[in-house]
């Protein structure tokens, strides 16, 4: 795991505080600079949705510092590293916010439904882990969705986190209406024979129409495979 995933695991970055640090929004993409170590390297950090990644750059031959990357050790690898890692943690306690992944309040957690005859939900994240989905209950941002996709898979198949919600959107054909999308990022996906329709009748799950909350037992167990794949 990059230094950058390690340090933001499970924490959630706040958009108006980012700018409020100092950082730059182009697009859905925010930016950091910050020279550091007596000014001969530069810390560049980017923000884009919910993921984080950053570099180091050399500022006397204007290239990335790599080592800082690396798990070589040294003096002198160390201390830029070490420098580079405080700026990373206090972009962390003033920008983000901590997510768990342990129930607080079953209202965080849903199991929603997907139609794999209106839209290919078992591919969709192939090429990228952030996609926008209908929203149509109080879901919030940093909530957890468990997305059941419907026959002839009959399964809950991905675990995502709601990055942003309530997003306006208009949009509407003979078998479906939207007005609000949410953006959603994909935590990790199950295979399709590990929580199928008929094992989810032992946790009292008997039919997703809708939106619905997750029975704690199945929380616990759909929690638990994601602890066991990270």
């Amino acid at each position: 795991m990059k230094l950058e995933e390690t340090i933001f695991n499970k924490y959630q970055p706040n958009f108006q505080k980012l700018l409020t640090y100092g950082f730059t929004k182009n697009k859905n993409t925010y930016c950091y600079q910050k020279n550091f170590f007596n000014n001969k390297f530069q810390a560049k950090i980017i923000v884009t949705n919910n993921t984080v990644d950053g570099k180091v750059i050399d500022l006397d031959i204007n290239e990335e510092y790599l080592l800082v990357h690396s798990i070589q050790t040294g003096k002198f690898i160390d201390e830029v590293r070490n420098d580079y890692v405080k700026i990373l943690k206090d972009v962390r306690k003033h920008c983000f916010k901590q997510i768990s992944f342990y129930p607080d309040g079953l209202n965080h957690y849903w199991l929603i439904p997907a139609n794999p005859s209106y839209f290919d939900i078992m591919n969709a994240f192939n090429d990228t882990d952030n996609i926008i989905w209908k929203q149509s209950t109080k879901i919030r941002p940093g909530d957890i969705v468990f997305m059941y996709v419907g026959s002839p898979v009959s399964a809950i198949i991905h675990q995502c986190k709601v990055v942003e919600a309530n997003i306006p959107y208009d949009y509407q054909d003979k078998n479906l209406k939207i007005t609000h999308v949410m953006r959603i990022q994909r935590i990790v996906s199950y295979p399709k024979d590990e929580f199928t329709f008929k094992k989810l009748a032992n946790y009292d799950v008997r039919a997703i129409r809708g939106p619905r909350h997750v029975p704690k037992k199945l929380l616990k167990d759909l929690l638990k495979k994601h602890q066991a794949a990270s």
